[in-house]
């Protein structure tokens, strides 16, 4: 199950995209070609395994031009080991070289060339887990100001974030909350 995915801009021929499972969050690269490598010494053009004997030559292999394109999807790298809950939102930041995931309780920032750190920049979690009211249930980076994000929780509301300044879950720019519409008759 993918719970989110999002393109990179793009750098050059490739595409890249991040997608983010309940735990885990991988770079993948996707690619379109108009070849195919032909001319393996150990399998024949089917595919099928030959027969060691039979080798008498080295073949190098060759790439062949085919008529109809094939894209092809391969993950690149893999962001794990950093939420404890399941991962309900992941957002690029428009520096091209960012992204928040957000669980339940923590909003992570992360550097696309660093697999193994992060840094925790929102942490809701209570010290007793029985006190817990709310949790965090999508975070997104402004669209062109790379130092804002924002994140909304279970209780409705929506917390604008700068990273400039020293965060947590109370210290945000702004607070949003929806109004309590009054119902009338009809």
């Amino acid at each position: 199950k993918l719970n989110e995915i999002q393109w990179l801009k793009r750098q050059n021929n490739n595409l890249f995209l991040l997608s983010t499972n309940d735990k885990t969050i991988k770079l993948w690269k996707v690619s379109e070609r108009r070849y195919r490598l032909d001319g393996f010494n150990l399998y024949d053009e089917y595919g099928a395994q030959r027969d060691l004997r039979s080798i008498n030559t080295l073949r190098i292999p060759h790439l062949v031009p085919v008529n109809e394109l094939t894209v092809e999807a391969t993950p690149k790298k893999l962001y794990d080991k950093a939420h404890m809950y399941h991962i309900n939102s992941i957002s690029l930041n428009s520096d091209d070289e960012t992204y928040l995931s957000a669980d339940d309780l923590r909003i992570n920032l992360w550097h696309l060339d660093s697999t193994t750190e992060c840094y925790n920049v929102v942490d809701i979690k209570p010290v007793n887990m029985e006190e817990l009211t709310e949790v965090i249930t999508a975070a997104k980076f402004h669209p062109q100001h790379c130092n804002y994000f924002v994140y909304s929780s279970s209780k409705g509301t929506i917390r604008l974030c700068d990273m400039r300044l020293k965060l947590s879950a109370t210290n945000t720019l702004r607070c949003l909350k929806s109004p309590k519409i009054r119902r009338q008759n009809l």
